[in-house]
């Protein structure tokens, strides 16, 4: 969701602090639909040392683990 979408469509995002929650004002076939037709960004560095580590590294919570 890009600024412009917000300000076009005027989503409400309610963040709460106290309560540790954050509610997103968009109906659920609008999620799903976007869901669907996500695709994830294509890597940056396709070559090279970085390459190489992005595509060995583990997320954080496993200890972003380099095999």
């Amino acid at each position: 969701m890009s600024v412009a979408d917000i300000r076009k469509n005027r989503y409400a995002i309610l963040v709460c602090g106290i309560l540790g929650a954050l509610t997103l004002g968009v109906d659920d076939a609008e999620l799903e639909r976007r869901r669907a037709a996500w695709q994830p960004p294509a890597p940056k560095h396709d070559h090279g040392v970085l390459a190489k580590y992005a595509k060995l590294v583990s997320s954080a919570d496993k200890g972003a683990y380099v095999s």
